[in-house]
């Protein structure tokens, strides 16, 4: 039999990655944890195949597991399954499995037994681990309401959720690490865009000495793309998804309320709508006096030019 110990919220906690679909069989293995065990670590991993999350455990990151294994084991458990016992968020919990039959006990003697599922059926995670990352040129999107889930997450491990991202080349998933958490990684896939030309050709791509990292101020309903003028300022087309709450832009030039708008991101912040950025940058009008920049539909997604 192996047994490990830990924290009940983190069971709970990974569930934000496990799939919603609860009412098609299919997806069953979905909605469980793959936990893999080694005498030296607990690996417990969970995806809805469009993120992913994945949380090494080991001693020395500092949790404390007090593992019982004479050899690796894994299997997909369903943690739902277990809410009973994992009430008390308070108490650490022992983890044991013995064949496919899993048993979690609280530290208050109450204890669950239910079957687990082979981890064969299990999604191959390690397949979408990038190996090494790249910067190519191109750009990325996301579907910033699965950001949701990274942040459920962190909120549920007592952490703040501010997500740092890798892209590792075009069209692959972006794996994302969460500040203040050691041993998680997760994935996030991408998305197709619904539009080609996301940035006008009066706003080239930033050259990569001039590329910075970009904070969203509210990782639900913002959208930015980004690129520089012929003065050298960096500017970001913001959308503002009104279902999230997010109250709109204000237009520094004439004071109007936009939804949607360009962000100065060399000068605090300051916000202007799309009349007034065709003032700001010349080429955004042409020669007949007709604008030519063509305002790309609200998505729900973040694109961020490598």
């Amino acid at each position: 039999m192996t047994q490990f110990t830990l924290d009940g919220p983190v069971l709970q906690a990974m569930l934000a990655f496990t799939s919603s679909s609860r009412g098609f069989t299919a997806h069953a293995i979905l909605q469980t944890v793959l936990v893999e065990v080694t005498p030296e670590s607990v690996r417990l991993v969970a995806t809805d195949t469009h993120t992913l999350g994945l949380l090494h455990l080991t001693p020395i990151l500092g949790y404390h597991l007090d593992i019982t294994c004479e050899e690796p084991i894994s299997l997909a458990l369903p943690i739902e399954d277990f809410t009973p016992v994992l009430k008390d968020r308070s108490l650490p919990v022992t983890v044991s499995l013995d064949g496919a039959r899993v048993t979690i006990t609280t530290a208050s003697g109450l204890s669950l037994t239910q079957q687990g599922q082979p981890a064969e059926e299990f999604p191959q995670y390690q397949r979408v681990l990038a190996l090494e990352p790249s910067t190519p040129t191109g750009r990325l999107a996301f579907d910033l309401g699965l950001l949701a889930k990274f942040t459920t997450f962190a909120k549920a491990m007592k952490v703040d959720p501010h997500l740092d991202f890798c892209l590792h080349g075009p069209l692959s998933p972006a794996a994302i690490r969460i500040a203040g958490l050691a041993g998680f990684f997760g994935v996030l896939m991408p998305r197709q865009l619904a539009y080609e030309t996301a940035i006008p050709d009066w706003l080239p791509l930033p050259q990569s000495d001039e590329s910075r990292v970009i904070r969203l101020r509210d990782v639900e309903g913002v959208a930015v793309l980004t690129g520089v003028d012929e003065d050298g300022c960096h500017w970001s087309q913001f959308f503002v998804d009104e279902l999230a709450e997010q109250a709109p832009g204000t237009c520094a030039v004439c004071g109007a309320a936009i939804p949607v708008g360009w962000m100065n991101l060399d000068n605090d912040g300051e916000e202007v709508c799309d009349r007034h950025i065709q003032l700001i940058t010349d080429d955004a009008v042409d020669g007949s006096g007709t604008c030519s920049t063509t305002v790309a539909p609200a998505e729900d997604a973040v694109a961020i030019p490598a």
